[in-house]
């Protein structure tokens, strides 16, 4: 620590002398992904960095004292921990050892010694919680060797004399022939002993804990299309008592955590997966974590500074801004004014800091499909202000605009997947002239996502085409040519494929720039004195990218205060 204080006093000696020129960044909801938040170089989609914590963390357990949630990241296998307060996952260590891949069904602490315990839904293993390293403990079997093999464990857990219990998931009822329900499990060897079915159609994930304080075992058992129950579980007849059924909860696939009277959870049916908090016997309200708010829009943009991210939040009815760091909404004004419905569009004008969102015009019971419309918008107190319909140059009304994207010049371009075809807008008069179209990539369908980069003045789109397929690339403006740079398809999401992308891009991500003001400064040191001493994460102050601050990264933010 010592020697750290020195580089960084020897830091703070110096002013900046480098800030280092990249292309525009791209910030996008996947619309087909569980709305997931992510970002990649606007000229190279191949490498995506997820931004929401929106992980499949199908794996978690406190601390014997409550103070850290462990979890388990199955998207890249990295044993992390959860932030109680603003649900971010933290890396500790990725795993080693005799697990050699597969989905982490489950994770339980014992209280009567610290050890830990994972899953994979076949096997159980022992985890290190220091350094992430498994040893198989074997693969589940049947105490009884003329009984049903054990299927598919879908949660442990521990209870306060050391006796491990799993949820084998159950499709057919828990009718006893499978092993569907409860099991006791030798944590020695994974032998385990049938308790009993829950007579439940347990599908998917499940969570469940011990109360430490009661020795109550809880569960959340999801039975699929939308149905499950929530309650506790009797471990020596197996009876499981329901306090609310899930539909009811709002979020019904759940793995859960309990500590200190209070059920944490992941809520896997909504879109991001929730992190979420209620009381142990009395799941409603539930309290969800601000950065992982369930976000629905259609319409972002940076401000004119290049550095705040707006959006409109179609499921609160607020514009507000996004923080590309972890995904926290901050929200701004209420929508009010002329536009009432959710904008389709929106984007900020470079030369006069103005928003101007597009939105569907309507139909009418005899004419049929009504131009679509453009708005002015203040996003700060939420002020819409209808300007024009948005007509073709022969005055033929657009039907279907999807997105609004404004270049340096203050000149506006929409997209149309009426006609599958890009139009110069005219701000003024809502005049709309063809560019040209994408017809050569298919038929475009659904919302589209679209944005000049602010550095070279690039116009890029994903051009969602229906069923999974689609195409992300740039429009020659001149020509009206759109040319591919990625099938949307061979996006590498951990998740799965097929996007349907809004997205905006921002300026480039600026390492070194911890206190957000666009340059790296004096100003930055100690706010990354302080990720490194107390902890914390920004992706600006994470130079090696691990996914920690830590000292490991003082040697970057040195190199980027006083130049290479």
């Amino acid at each position: 620590m010592r020697r750290f204080l020195v580089v960084v006093l020897f830091a703070v000696l110096f002013t900046p002398t480098t800030i280092f020129a990249q292309e525009g960044r791209t910030y996008a909801f996947d619309l087909r992904t569980r709305d997931n938040f992510l970002s990649f170089p606007a000229s190279d989609p191949g490498v995506i960095e997820f931004i929401d914590k929106n992980v499949s963390l199908f794996a978690i357990d406190f601390s014997l004292d409550g103070s850290i949630l462990y979890a388990v990241d199955s998207n890249v296998d990295t044993l992390g921990m959860i932030d109680q307060t603003t649900g971010q996952f933290s890396a500790i260590a990725p795993l080693s050892g005799d697990y050699s891949g597969g989905l982490v069904a489950g994770l339980s602490i014992d209280p009567t010694d610290g050890s830990a315990f994972m899953h994979t839904g076949a096997e159980l293993f022992t985890l290190n919680l220091a350094t992430g390293e498994t040893m198989l403990v074997g693969a589940f079997t049947n105490v009884d060797p003329l009984g049903p093999a054990p299927g598919t464990m879908i949660d442990i857990s521990i209870n306060s004399s050391g006796q491990m219990f799993v949820h084998e998931l159950d499709p057919d009822g828990g009718d006893g022939i499978i092993g569907g329900g409860l099991w006791s499990v030798d944590k020695n060897n994974a032998v385990a002993s049938f308790i009993a079915p829950s007579g439940l159609q347990a599908l998917f994930a499940q969570g469940m804990d011990f109360d430490p304080d009661t020795d109550t075992l809880y569960a959340a058992i999801y039975t699929g299309g939308g149905t499950g129950s929530y309650g506790t579980w009797d471990t020596t007849t197996g009876v499981f008592t329901e306090i609310l059924d899930l539909p009811s909860f709002g979020p019904v696939e759940l793995e859960i955590a309990i500590f200190g009277n209070t059920t944490y959870g992941y809520n896997f049916r909504t879109a991001p997966n929730q992190f979420l908090t209620f009381p142990l016997n009395n799941p409603l309200p539930i309290t969800s974590t601000e950065d992982v708010e369930v976000y629905e829009t259609f319409a972002i943009d940076f401000d004119v500074n290049g550095t705040t991210l707006i959006l409109f939040n179609n499921i609160t009815n607020f514009f507000g801004s996004i923080n590309t760091d972890n995904g926290c909404f901050t929200p701004m004004g209420q929508r009010n004014g002329d536009l009432v419905i959710d904008p389709a569009g929106i984007s900020c004008d470079p030369t006069t800091g103005m928003f101007y969102a597009v939105a569907d015009g309507g139909d009418d019971p005899f004419l049929g499909p009504l131009p679509d419309q453009l708005y002015a918008v203040d996003p700060v107190t939420g002020t819409t202000t209808l300007m024009s319909d948005i007509l073709d140059d022969s005055a033929s009304g657009l039907t279907v605009v999807v997105d609004i994207a404004i270049d340096s010049n203050g000149q506006a371009f929409v997209y149309d997947i009426g006609t599958d075809s890009l139009y110069s807008l005219d701000l003024a008069t809502g005049t709309a002239a063809l560019v040209g179209d994408t017809t050569a990539i298919g038929d475009s369908n659904f919302a589209q996502g679209m944005d000049f980069d602010p550095i070279t003045d690039t116009l890029y789109q994903a051009v969602y085409t229906g069923g999974g397929t689609g195409s992300y690339g740039s429009w020659d403006l001149a020509s009206g040519t759109f040319t591919e740079i990625l099938p949307l398809p061979m996006f590498q999401d951990p998740i799965g494929t097929g996007y349907e992308f809004e997205m905006a891009i921002g300026m480039p991500l600026l390492l070194g720039d911890i206190n957000c003001d666009g340059i790296v400064s004096l100003l930055d040191v100690a706010p990354f004195v302080d990720l490194v001493t107390n902890g914390g994460f920004s992706s600006k102050a994470d130079f090696n990218a691990d996914g920690m601050v830590t000292l490991l990264d003082v040697a970057g933010f040195v190199t980027a205060l006083i130049g290479p």
